[in-house]
């Protein structure tokens, strides 16, 4: 099973250069949790199962009150907290790995990108503790 969080968009300052550091940008975060589903099982109970809330609060509280230089600082970041998260709930043996996607429109006009994308995934077997 696979949690999709699309489309959360902030206004806030990010940026390497210095024409952007003055500036509030758009920037859109997106993730992905694939949970772990074993046969059988079925969700009658939030308890059952990862919760997109708490990921959602983080990123919210994350990305309006730090600034960034860059897309992948902001990735990083939040995959981190999200690996925090899912320790703290005790859903290690549930989640098999996070996506975090983060992305901007660039500030200059034409000849440029519609968008800039940063983009982090971290697999991990929680309950084991290593990294694949």
């Amino acid at each position: 099973m696979i949690i999709r969080v699309k489309g959360l968009e902030f206004e806030v300052p990010v940026g390497y250069y210095t024409h952007e550091l003055p500036l509030r940008q758009k920037v859109t975060v997106d993730f992905e949790i694939k949970v772990r589903v074993p046969n059988g099982i079925r969700f009658k109970r939030l308890e059952d199962t990862v919760t997109y809330e708490p990921f959602v609060a983080k990123t919210i509280e994350i990305v309006r009150n730090r600034q960034f230089a860059l897309l992948e600082q902001i990735a990083e970041t939040l995959i981190n907290e999200f690996k925090n998260i899912i320790s703290q709930l005790g859903k290690e043996s549930m989640v098999e790995s996070v996506m975090v996607r983060v992305s901007k429109r660039p500030l200059l006009g034409a000849g440029v990108p519609e968008d800039v994308v940063a983009e982090v995934e971290m697999e991990e077997n929680f309950a084991a503790g290593r990294k694949k």
